[in-house]
């Protein structure tokens, strides 16, 4: 195993043959990779995306602004300037659209509305703008182009937008203190299941998480959809969470990700693991091997 931290290091030596596999590739290289000979590329969704909040203080501890914000980024936009349309712009509650826990209209409810937006910034007291710093890293493709959408969709409603990068640690560690007004970022999970949205709601600090956000509001209904069987009822309790979520919007999911892996035709009988796991490593080569 070779650690390779750039993307562009990694697609060379897998081309010149210094190695089978590589993960982490970036949308940026999906079609040298599509059509370079002997080389097989295999994406699948990934993980929910999503701006994070600090909500301890200023112009975003108040929900309206936090509506104003989900109401002015461009979904599709993002998603393009991400990961080149290969992603899915969504917004909601972070459950995929294939999941009978997807609704379509609270995925839709934050469409594009920059005269909405204003309206609520008016309303919350801040029409004459806001000044807020955007946290990212420069290391992986897609979260400085992210950034860059966010901070010309919010100054086209009266926020000024500071981008603050570096490499992916300082944003990791920036996170996890809660130093930051927004941040490119996203929640984890771990199973391809509605109850895996809790850790987006629910825990300590964390750079996965927003910062400052009501768990009270969320962690009785988390707990009942957890340990409810998969019916109607179930269904219920996860579109009242998302009812609760469109007011307090304390993160806007941005869509899904995704993920892919490139190896050459010597490798055979790798296996990915697709869905709302596929994170950053998550694959099986237990059935893996290498031929002449």
């Amino acid at each position: 195993m070779t650690f390779m931290a750039d993307a562009q290091t990694r697609v060379k030596a897998l081309m010149s043959g210094q190695v089978q596999f590589i993960d982490y590739v970036a949308a940026a290289d999906f079609k040298t990779l599509e059509s370079a000979k002997g080389i097989t590329l295999k994406t699948a969704p990934g993980l929910y995306g999503a701006v994070q909040f600090n909500l301890t203080r200023g112009a975003l501890a108040v929900p309206e602004v936090r509506q104003a914000i989900a109401y002015a980024i461009d979904l599709k936009a993002y998603s393009q300037a991400g990961t080149l349309g290969y992603g899915e712009p969504t917004g909601g509650l972070p459950i995929a659209p294939t999941s009978p826990y997807y609704d379509k209209e609270q995925a839709g409810h934050f469409a594009l509305n920059v005269d909405k937006a204003k309206q609520l910034l008016a309303e919350a007291g801040y029409a004459e703008g806001v000044k807020l710093t955007l946290l990212t890293n420069s290391q992986y493709f897609g979260y400085s182009e992210r950034a860059q959408v966010v901070k010309s969709d919010l100054e086209a409603i009266g926020i000024t937008v500071d981008i603050e990068s570096g490499d992916y640690a300082n944003q990791i560690a920036k996170g996890n203190s809660g130093d930051y007004d927004l941040m490119i970022g996203g929640p984890s999970a771990a199973l391809n299941d509605p109850s895996a949205i809790t850790a987006a709601f629910i825990g300590g600090p964390t750079f996965v998480r927003s910062v400052g956000i009501d768990q009270s509001l969320y962690a009785d209904l988390l707990e009942e959809g957890a340990k409810t069987a998969d019916g109607p009822e179930r269904e219920a309790i996860y579109k009242e969470i998302g009812e609760i979520y469109l007011k307090d919007v304390p993160f806007v999911t941005t869509g899904t990700g995704v993920s892919a892996y490139a190896y050459t035709d010597k490798l055979k009988g790798f296996q990915m693991l697709s869905g709302a796991i596929v994170y950053s490593s998550l694959y099986n080569l237990a059935t893996a091997e290498l031929s002449e």
